[in-house]
């Protein structure tokens, strides 16, 4: 994580996320296996890594890509719908973080079309999965998206 705060080692920063996702993917399947095939249960492999895990990275993956610049900020958005995948339901004590991110990066669309730093449709996607992994647990948040997906359509139908 020091390497993804370290302005000068940002040729660096997206091989540190992708092994990220890596981790987690890997940790997911771990899991799964290890709660499939109990007698894998071990003191030196202990279940809960993965949630700790989330908890020490999470954090800082949501303010690095706050301040990142453009270029990552798209990788970092893209790679987290693909944490959503990996993690799913056990994704919700992070979702109020997931959220105030989203509406940070939506807001960023009231600049200029040059002057927007990621693409509408990487938001969308992690929308799409948030939505998938959390199903009816999204549902009470929907009031906050909605507008910003509203304006996504009105702008795009009045050729933005």
């Amino acid at each position: 994580m020091w390497i993804l705060r370290d302005p000068s080692l940002s040729s660096c920063h997206q091989k540190v996320v992708g092994s990220l996702m890596f981790i987690f993917k890997v940790w997911r399947l771990s899991w799964a296996c290890h709660k499939q095939f109990t007698w894998l249960s071990t003191p030196d492999r202990p279940s809960h890594l993965h949630p700790f895990y989330k908890a020490k990275v999470l954090p800082d993956l949501f303010d690095i890509v706050r301040i990142c610049e453009d270029g990552l900020k798209e990788f970092i958005t893209w790679k987290l719908g693909t944490l959503v995948s990996i993690a799913r339901q056990h994704i919700h004590k992070y979702l109020p973080e997931f959220l105030s991110l989203l509406l940070e990066l939506w807001s960023l669309f009231s600049l200029a079309v040059a002057n927007r730093p990621i693409h509408i449709a990487l938001i969308l996607q992690l929308v799409e999965k948030l939505c998938l992994a959390l199903k009816d647990e999204f549902r009470k948040y929907l009031p906050d998206i909605l507008p910003c997906c509203i304006q996504v359509l009105t702008d795009a139908g009045e050729g933005h």
